[in-house]
């Protein structure tokens, strides 16, 4: 029994020497075979042979990961390109800009409908000339017209930054007067009357402009006419228009001669004139 262990145990040493007795160079180490002991000494034995630990198998690979699958995939020459990410959020922002002054158009436009000015409505309410003489080729006469200004916008208030108005003979398309008045705010659905001095002195009308006013004051009539300029805004608490230019003509406004009188009235009340806004 003791020479077939010692016979079992010189063959495993004779197996597992690394260097070939033959020649004298090592032998070449072939793996999956068990590995090499050489000595038995501390190998413990179980069931009369010695136990020889046997090598854990091969670790299997790690799964390729998926970027380097995707790599191996597609080399590098002919690597696949994603889509530009950037080209979405540049359509998205422009779709956003488009609804964003889609809004703000609708927004204005129903303000606008909202408080969007109306034209001043402007009437002659009464006139006077009097005391009418005339010299050579000169004419001197008083003058009084009293206009009425109506803000018909309900939620707008109008400022008139500066009015001019002007008295002509509209037959002989003479100036005779101008009158210059202050500042003006009106409120909203509002009349103002307005009253003008137009009376002039001593103005030159030259022979046939004065050949007309004698023979129009003989047949008792005059008539006048009013042409009024302005720039206006429109105000709503702190939002407020642009400047626009206003342009009314008064045409037409007769003049009677009273009885026993030299003064001339005028005929029909409420003379409505023509109003126009353009912007500046």
């Amino acid at each position: 029994m003791a020479s077939s262990s010692s016979s079992s145990t010189s063959h495993i040493a004779a197996a597992g020497s690394n260097v070939n007795a033959a020649n004298g160079e090592p032998k070449e180490v072939v793996t999956g075979y068990p590995l090499e002991v050489q000595s038995l000494e501390n190998v413990p034995v179980v069931g009369g042979c010695p136990h020889v630990p046997l090598p854990l198998p091969h670790p299997q690979p790690a799964p390729q990961h998926a970027w380097y699958a995707h790599q191996q995939l597609y080399p590098t020459h002919y690597r696949y390109q994603p889509p530009d990410s950037d080209r979405p959020i540049f359509f998205r922002a422009v779709a956003w800009a488009i609804l964003f002054t889609l809004i703000s158009c609708i927004f204005w436009f129903l303000i606008w409908l909202v408080v969007h000015p109306s034209f001043p409505q402007l009437h002659v309410s009464s006139g006077e000339l009097s005391q009418v003489s005339i010299y050579n080729s000169t004419a001197t006469a008083s003058c009084n017209i009293n206009l009425t200004l109506t803000n018909p916008n309900r939620h707008l208030t109008a400022i008139y930054n500066h009015m001019e108005i002007s008295l002509l003979y509209t037959s002989q398309r003479m100036l005779l007067s101008q009158d210059y008045l202050p500042p003006l705010v009106q409120p909203r659905k509002n009349q103002t009357v307005i009253n003008t001095d137009l009376g002039f002195t001593d103005l030159d009308l030259g022979k046939d402009v004065v050949a007309a006013l004698k023979e129009d004051l003989d047949q008792g009539t005059f008539t006048l006419g009013l042409k009024v300029l302005a720039m206006v805004n429109f105000q709503n608490g702190k939002w407020k228009t642009k400047a626009q230019f206003m342009r009314a003509f008064c045409g037409s406004i007769v003049l009677v001669s009273l009885p026993n009188n030299n003064s001339r009235i005028f005929q029909s009340s409420n003379r409505r004139c023509v109003v126009y806004l353009f912007s500046k």
